[in-house]
């Protein structure tokens, strides 16, 4: 047997594992509406960049970017959105922090 064949059968069996282990966990049961939320946290424009922000690992753009991501991040703990009723039917809900949303 080839090691591709053998790597495709390995994949297959542990992704009838992974798939098989939800049921098996929840025991039929509906997933919690706060497990069905994606937290979106975009990046924000920050005064002063340009298309070379992508190519700054400096120490100071580094803390500035952790800074304002960490200040979003504290946000939307605070306005707690995955806490508000949500209709089962909508499936997965992304609540999205960003400068669009006036977050």
């Amino acid at each position: 047997m080839s090691t591709s064949v053998a790597l495709i059968g390995g994949l297959a069996i542990v992704t009838a594992a992974i798939k098989a282990a939800g049921p098996i966990v929840l025991g039929g049961r509906e997933l919690p509406a706060q497990l069905l939320g994606v937290i979106s946290l975009l990046a924000p424009a920050l005064d002063g960049e340009d298309y070379f922000k992508d190519l700054d690992f400096s120490a100071d753009g580094i803390r500035f970017r952790r800074e304002a991501g960490l200040a979003d991040a504290r946000r939307m703990i605070a306005r707690a959105p995955w806490e508000a009723p949500v209709d089962p039917m909508e499936g997965v809900i992304v609540h999205e922090l960003s400068a669009r949303t006036g977050g």
